[in-house]
């Protein structure tokens, strides 16, 4: 784990790897999506008012019709794909079948669907907008939507920013046998890196990066237009509300937790987190392998409060 305060490390601790080791991000990957959808709709280039199928045609008859990027970025998209414990192990949900498909192995009846025949077969389950339920699908679905707005590959705009933001060492980003991005997860890179990747969106951007790649717009949008009548309907709100012992506001921009002082977290499988309080100018990140996950929510808030702001 690690911890910066105004860009500085203020405590690091490695037991069981090496500080140059690359670890995978798991689902704290998902705020590289909500990074460059922000970045896009700063440059006017992303409204997320538009539908999905304005934007992938091919998806126009399927049950994405209808829902626009702000459910998308708000994993509020209403299609039966939630991503639970439960859902995951069942190999005939929509979830299992794409984590199938992501890693070129056969579905339940032998078959070998592509990427991005999974997300085209998701069923509706109710209207958009209603509830944040969460899924890896989601993402994976923003990527393809980055991509066809700026014909560039997600890797080409990852390296843009690994390389303005100083990263110490190269990352790696797996694909899916079709060539997709894995942007839900399977991005690996050291804890440092983690950590700058975090301060981007503190005050303290300059003492790492050559560019402000997170502006004060993207941080007023995550902080202002999540949904937080839906947060608590589904799965997701409930989940972090009891890892953290205290209701988060909203989720937005693919992270699952913005609090009501502005601070916000994105976790990911077996333990990986990245908790950023741009208020306190406070980064905190940390790896793990542990299966039922590391209970480092509640410490990384308090972490981050006995800053001052």
């Amino acid at each position: 784990m690690i911890v910066l305060h105004r860009g500085r490390i203020v405590a690091e601790a490695y037991p069981g790897m090496a500080p140059r080791d690359r670890h995978v991000w798991m689902s704290v990957a998902k705020t590289w999506g909500g990074l460059l959808a922000g970045r896009l709709q700063d440059a006017g280039r992303l409204d997320p008012t538009v539908d999905v199928t304005d934007i992938l045609p091919e998806f126009a008859r399927t049950a994405w019709r209808g829902v626009s990027l702000r459910d998308v970025l708000d994993m509020s998209t209403g299609l039966d794909l939630e991503e639970t414990p439960a859902a995951v192990n069942d190999p005939t949900t929509p979830i299992s079948r794409f984590f199938r498909a992501e890693f070129g192995e056969p579905d339940s009846e032998g078959a070998l669907p592509t990427h991005n025949a999974v997300i085209a077969g998701v069923g509706r389950l109710e209207p958009p907008g209603v509830a944040a339920r969460y899924s890896s699908v989601v993402s994976n679905l923003l990527g393809l939507v980055i991509e066809r707005l700026t014909d560039r590959r997600i890797a080409a705009h990852m390296q843009d920013i690994w390389a303005a933001m100083g990263a110490e060492r190269a990352a790696t980003l797996c694909l899916s046998p079709q060539g997709q991005a894995g942007l839900h997860g399977l991005f690996s890179s050291t804890l440092r890196d983690l950590a700058r990747f975090g301060l981007l969106h503190t005050p303290s951007w300059r003492v790492t990066s050559d560019l402000q790649v997170v502006s004060q717009a993207q941080l007023d949008r995550l902080w202002s237009t999540g949904r937080p009548d839906g947060y608590m309907k589904a799965d997701l709100g409930p989940r972090i509300a009891q890892a953290f012992g205290e209701q988060p506001h909203h989720n937005a921009y693919q992270w699952d937790a913005v609090f009501a002082d502005g601070d916000m977290f994105k976790g990911g499988m077996n333990g990986q987190g990245l908790y950023v309080s741009p208020r306190r100018d406070v980064v905190v990140a940390w790896f793990g392998i542990n299966r039922d996950g590391i209970p480092m929510h509640p410490i990384a808030r308090r972490l981050a409060q006995t800053f001052a702001s």
